[in-house]
């Protein structure tokens, strides 16, 4: 580093083994095997230079994608949400958003940010920590109607079994349920639509046949029967909840 006048950044990746109990950064070769630039010769015959930290990262290398334990969420349009985690150096850098139907070009390179959408959007964060590339799926409805109706249903909401193979079964206990939701959309990891079916129910639950979907993890979303009719990430009215399929 020969640059005094401004700073250099130093940068690596270590992996821990995982019975480290602290972390010393320094430099613990001899002078023998001490790469030296001698920049000026004013304080000859000594070598010594100054390092001034600025900041250390240490991060969890199965750092989930997406912090939050509800990745979907409601907004009233015009009003904002807060997506991902606190933004933190070292971690950044590492997650990319995206806003559906674009998956190529970021629009924010940061760990987490207020999102402002006037109607209903699908956000993608990509993070990637050591070459470990994980990727999650945020759907932000906009809708300031039923929310409270809309959280309790999701959380009455039933599904097995985990995880599933060929069939995926709703189950729930709130009257009324099979009245406000007549179809359903499941959607991939990218918030891509992947298969649409009208629910037929019996006895408070529906079978949904999942032959056709390959193992991974899928967000099953409920469309009220008033709502709009087409895509799950149109208009307010939808319940999500993911399932795994794993055979």
């Amino acid at each position: 580093i020969t640059d005094t006048l401004k700073w250099t950044l130093v940068t690596g990746t270590f992996v821990a083994t995982g019975n480290e109990k602290n972390m010393a950064i320094g430099n613990f070769r001899s002078d023998a095997y001490t790469n030296k630039v001698q920049i000026s010769n004013l304080n000859s015959p000594y070598i010594w230079t100054d390092v001034c930290i600025d900041d250390i990262s240490c991060i969890d290398i199965d750092l989930p994608a997406f912090a939050c334990a509800v990745t979907n969420t409601y907004v009233i349009p015009g009003d904002s949400v807060f997506l991902g985690r606190d933004p933190e150096v070292g971690i950044d850098e590492d997650c990319m958003w995206y806003k559906l139907p674009n998956t190529t070009v970021a629009f924010d390179t940061v760990a987490g940010f207020w999102a402002k959408p006037v109607v209903t959007t699908t956000y993608v964060v990509r993070q990637e920590i050591c070459g470990n590339v994980k990727r999650d799926t945020v759907v932000v409805s906009a809708s300031a109607l039923g929310l409270k109706d809309l959280r309790l249903m999701t959380d009455d909401l039933r599904l097995y079994p985990v995880p599933a193979q060929e069939e995926l079964t709703l189950q729930w206990t709130i009257d009324g349920f099979e009245k406000e939701f007549t179809k359903a959309e499941i959607l991939n990891g990218l918030g891509q639509v992947v298969g649409e079916m009208e629910l037929r129910y019996d006895n408070r639950q529906a079978v949904i046949n999942t032959t056709g979907l390959d193992d991974g993890i899928y967000v099953l979303a409920l469309r009220q029967a008033q709502g709009p009719t087409t895509g799950a990430a149109q208009g307010p009215g939808m319940l999500r909840k993911r399932f795994v399929i794993s055979r």
